[in-house]
């Protein structure tokens, strides 16, 4: 399951502050973490495919991340049950000295109905709070025997299963009709005023890869990926690999769900989310609950056109003839006949 936001939808006073000229901004108004010296260092893969995941900080505590649109001067935002909402906001990992900026992304769906009104002279913003949340930038080296190295980045968001509690952030905004410095349309405590409550999150799935509402795994692509083909055969589509998500290859998108299920083992945690950001800035979550297979939601179609053809059985024997990972169809780290009989297998049974 594909949803697609550009970077402007969440957070955005959108059309409410249309109405009121120039108001400020609501920022994050609860964010609380702190950057931790925490070294990981994890190896993924054998001798056919090794990756390198090292992080030496992680910023844990309690994330806010904005909720939909902002809205002002007296208006009221109303959540409703089933509504589902796509979160991202970008956090300094590391200290603000030599800090880097990534993003947190994870996705919920609204369970209680949840209302708040805009002070008369007011501009709010609902924000979901995560308390005990980890975020952590991964440096990913990885090397395959059959001619590729590359150097990435990867971020990982835990929220561990908790539910966000959901509060309202305000400030004053003398732009509203009848306002001015000092007005009047500041109630209850002004800046982060309001009440907060509980979502109940969905009840943990158990998947190998996927489930349990716990994590999110996300793909910047505006961090360019260091890639280094060496020897390859001029078919391999590696030479030339895809620096969007529109273009994407099949090995690509591959790799990138072969690196959501390491995470997921060397944390001991499993995914609920993939997060594709593109160069620029929009972004499409998948859901891995819904849709474990993420990005290559037929396995047999070796290069993701959406046909199951000739093309993917020529491409699957060159992989082989290579014993290139992307045809490691039972995940052994091994290329043998029962991956032969698992692609076999996939191809007779046709995409969804």
């Amino acid at each position: 399951m594909r949803r697609m936001i550009d970077s402007g939808a969440i957070g955005a006073l959108a059309a409410s502050l249309l109405l009121t000229g120039a108001a400020r901004g609501v920022d994050d108004c609860c964010t609380n973490v702190q950057s931790e010296s925490n070294t990981r260092n994890e190896v993924l893969g054998n001798d056919l495919c090794a990756s390198n995941w090292f992080s030496d900080t992680r910023l844990v505590g309690k994330f806010c991340l904005p909720l939909g649109s902002g809205y002002a001067c007296g208006i009221q935002n109303t959540l409703t049950v089933g509504q589902e909402f796509e979160l991202r906001a970008g956090f300094t990992l590391g200290g603000s000295a030599g800090g880097v900026s990534v993003e947190a992304a994870t996705t919920y769906s609204v369970s209680q109905a949840f209302q708040h009104t805009a002070g008369a002279c007011e501009s709010c913003q609902l924000f979901a709070s995560y308390s005990g949340a980890v975020l952590r930038q991964w440096d990913v080296s990885s090397f395959y025997p059959f001619g590729i190295k590359s150097q990435s980045k990867r971020t990982t968001f835990y929220t561990y299963g908790q539910a966000p509690t959901i509060m309202p952030c305000c400030e004053e905004n003398t732009n509203c009709p009848g306002c001015r410095t000092g007005g009047n349309g500041r109630p209850g405590g002004g800046h982060g005023a309001g009440v907060g409550i509980l979502l109940d999150p969905e009840s943990p799935r158990d998947a190998s890869c996927s489930g349990g509402m716990l994590g999110s795994f996300v793909v910047d692509l505006r961090v360019p990926e260091f890639i280094a083909p060496f020897g390859l055969p001029a078919w391999h589509p590696m030479n030339a690999p895809g620096t969007t998500l529109a273009t994407l290859n099949g090995w690509q998108k591959r790799q990138i769900m072969r690196e959501s299920c390491g995470v997921a083992a060397f944390e001991g945690t499993p995914l609920d989310t993939l997060v594709v950001i593109d160069p620029d800035g929009s972004a499409a979550f998948f859901d891995l609950v819904a849709d474990p297979l993420g990005l290559v939601p037929c396995p047999s179609d070796m290069n993701c056109d959406g046909v199951l053809d000739l093309a993917d059985i020529n491409l699957f024997v060159n992989y082989f003839l290579i014993a290139d990972i992307a045809v490691d169809f039972n995940d052994d780290g091994l290329i043998d006949l029962a991956d032969i009989t698992g692609f076999v297998s996939e191809f007779l049974a046709g995409c969804p």
